[in-house]
């Protein structure tokens, strides 16, 4: 026999004799022990469900009024758990058709209103989709329903806050929108109320969140993976604002970047507050046992984790063929191409000094994780401009025969060596150096044929249109630290209205940073798949272009990867010295 209670704070706490609390840790396996022999649940509808039937089979002692509120939550989690399978096996969710209730001017796809009712039914989903599945409509659908407006679509800055407002007067063109703009708080009514649609760029969050908390009764985080990190500020305002609403939804089909354990934890509880636990339940209980959540925690099994949030709806990701999409899968090409040794023989001096003492272990703390910050910005640069005029080669070779080509980089002076090199193809830059203005004329010139060069920043453009219509063919002459980027990008062009095989060429060199960062991110991309990605096979995976453009900020993660790629460099110019490794 043993005792359970319900309290204030939102947890359960079971206490038991010991044999019966062995089972219940390992019934349990996110449960927190105290320092009374008696274990920690977060009091979620989960929690419920679980411990109702460790009762049945260990009956234990409550006063009535908890095990009243144990009986609720767990049939309300039965209930849910139904629903959620009746909606997802093409049960439709009750559209109203009274006062404020709008259609769409196209009608919806049966996979859009499945996600719109899920979002409906459970008030929070990452909808993980490939790109191109008419995520923004699934999105927009929301705003049916009188009581989930007014709404709040967070973006990236650039065209991305004009897009959503065009795809809203496309769809629902009796509905109202307005974009925050910079400078003081302003108006966000039209037509004498609130908008329907408000809409800003995650730079903006934490300057609005106290006009926009408990305003807003529907939040939309387009590209979601923004809230993968806890401690900027943006992110604690987005969960701010999003946990005081009543439906919230997160649009990425590459949510994961780095290791999922964290990224996933932090995503999810923006959009379902709770339903995972404590950071502490979920790394005991999805992380191999671990005290916490840290940069590089990584989920036990991904496959296992993602088939729970599928059958909880907090995910839905569908196979093309179930969204009627019908696309081969991208030709993905690793092309090695040489590098200058000039170019890295200039900064040898510099880049040894700073290898060295990133891995020197009696150099203090501050002064590694300094020489890293340098020593990443020198080696990756150099990388990039030691083999951008053999990138720009292949390029040339590739215009011979393709119409147009996006050739995507990650630094500026790469971006000019290519812009020199292939001059005579007339290219137009989509990066964090050009205006909205610039990279909608950009755009243009592409579409019409007057440029057949597109070059972009690597994490700029995410969510753009139409790109899929001009060419099938993306380059990569600098790699990205994550593998997500990559997707995104190849996305861009492999999506409903492409017509052909795309083809998404990465420029390798075997000398500077490439080997090491080739490496880590296939380290990466088994958490991506396993969690986004369906079948083990598949995928062979302000915040403005300025921001997505400068270096990243230094975590330990990145650290450990410098590490690696500072010994690996050590080694490619003979200065290996293991005395400092």
């Amino acid at each position: 026999m043993g005792q359970f209670e319900w309290h204030p704070r939102g947890v359960w706490e079971v206490s038991a004799s010991p044999d019966i609390m062995v089972r219940a840790k390992r019934w349990f396996l996110g449960a927190m022990p105290t320092t009374r022999g008696t274990i920690i649940i977060t009091a979620n509808l989960e929690a419920a469900r679980d411990l109702e039937c460790f009762i049945d089979r260990y009956p234990m002692r409550a006063s009535e009024q908890d095990r009243r509120r144990l009986r609720s939550m767990a049939w309300e989690h039965r209930e849910n758990e139904r629903t959620v399978q009746e909606i997802l096996a093409g049960g439709s969710a009750p559209v109203g058709s009274g006062p404020g209730w709008v259609s769409s001017a196209i009608e919806l796809r049966e996979s859009q209103r499945v996600a719109r009712d899920l979002v409906w039914k459970t008030g929070g989903v990452l909808i993980a989709d490939r790109l191109g599945a008419g995520k923004t409509l699934m999105a927009l659908s929301l705003l049916e329903n009188p009581e989930a407006r007014p709404a709040l679509a967070v973006t990236y800055a650039g065209l991305m806050p004009r897009q959503w407002r065009r795809e809203l007067a496309k769809f629902y063109p009796d509905l109202t929108s307005v974009e925050v703009q910079v400078g003081p708080i302003h108006s966000l009514k039209r037509r004498g109320r609130t908008a329907d649609l408000i809409v800003m760029n995650y730079a903006k969050l934490a300057k609005w969140q106290h006009h926009l908390r408990g305003l807003v009764r529907t939040v939309i985080f387009d590209e979601v993976h923004e809230l993968r990190g806890e401690t900027s500020d943006r992110y604690k305002a987005a969960v701010s604002i999003a946990h005081a609403a009543q439906w919230r939804v997160g649009l990425s089909g590459t949510p994961v970047f780095n290791y999922g354990g964290t990224e996933m934890y932090n995503i999810i509880d923006a959009l379902r507050p709770g339903v995972l636990g404590s950071r502490e339940e979920f790394a005991r209980e999805w992380c191999g046992g671990a005290s916490s959540l840290g940069p590089k925690t990584r989920l036990t099994s991904t496959r296992a984790f993602r088939s729970y949030m599928k059958t909880h709806g907090l995910l839905l990701k569908r196979r093309p063929s179930e969204l009627g999409i019908d696309l081969p899968e991208p030709k993905v090409i690793e092309q090695s191409v040489p590098s200058d040794p000039e170019v890295l023989r200039r900064i040898e001096g510099n880049a040894v000094a700073l290898a060295r003492l990133i891995l020197d272990q009696s150099a203090s703390g501050r002064e590694r994780w300094s020489a890293a910050g340098q020593f990443d910005v020198l080696l990756r640069q150099s990388t990039g401009i030691a083999k951008a005029p053999f990138v720009a080669d292949v390029v040339r070779l590739l215009l011979q025969t393709e119409k147009r080509v996006i050739l995507l980089g990650y630094h500026h002076a790469c971006h000019n060596i290519w812009g020199e090199r292939l001059a005579d193809f007339k290219p137009v830059f989509y990066t964090g150096r050009q205006s909205v203005p610039q990279k909608a004329a950009a755009l243009q010139a592409f579409e019409s044929g007057r440029s057949r060069l597109l070059i972009m920043s690597v994490r700029s453009g995410a969510g753009l249109d139409g790109l899929q219509k001009l060419t099938r063919t993306v380059v990569f002459g600098e790699l990205d630290w994550s593998p997500a980027p990559h997707a995104q990008a190849i996305g861009r062009v492999d999506r409903p209205g492409q017509t052909e095989e795309v083809q998404a060429i990465f420029c390798i060199t075997d000398t500077g940073a490439d080997p090491v960062m080739l490496e880590t991110l296939d380290v990466k991309k088994t958490q991506f798949r396993g969690l986004i990605e369906l079948d083990e096979d598949d995928y062979d995976e302000d915040v403005s272009d300025q921001y997505n453009e400068l270096e990243p900020v230094m975590t330990p993660d990145r650290y450990a990867l410098i590490q690696r790629i500072a010994a690996n460099y050590l080694a490619q110019v003979g200065q290996d010295d293991r005395r400092t490794a």
